[in-house]
């Protein structure tokens, strides 16, 4: 009866580990991540909202991701100096920039 009991607890703590994996492999999934960013400058006009993304969200490189209007995202460098006057614009809620 005890080596039942054995058992089940290794086949437990080993499901439980299993599943562990799974979680941290799909918050890893790069699906939602910028893999290069342009710096061709978007008009301002088009765009509604920014994101920062980072290593800290299981992306590899740093970019600001903005929202358009149509609801796409486009990846721009961290650096330019365009990028960071949108994201003064953008938390003013400025109608023009």
């Amino acid at each position: 009866m005890d080596t039942l009991r054995y058992k089940i607890f290794i086949i437990l703590i080993i499901g439980v580990i299993l599943n562990i994996c799974q979680v941290s492999a799909a918050s890893r999934n790069p699906s939602d991540c910028c893999l290069a960013t342009n710096d061709k400058k978007i008009p301002y006009k088009l765009i509604r909202a920014y994101r920062h993304q980072g290593e800290g969200s299981g992306c590899y490189i740093p970019a600001i991701v903005f929202t358009t209007v149509r609801n796409r995202h486009l990846c721009a460098p961290t650096d330019s100096d365009w990028v960071k006057k949108y994201m003064r614009c953008l938390e003013k809620n400025a109608k023009k920039c």
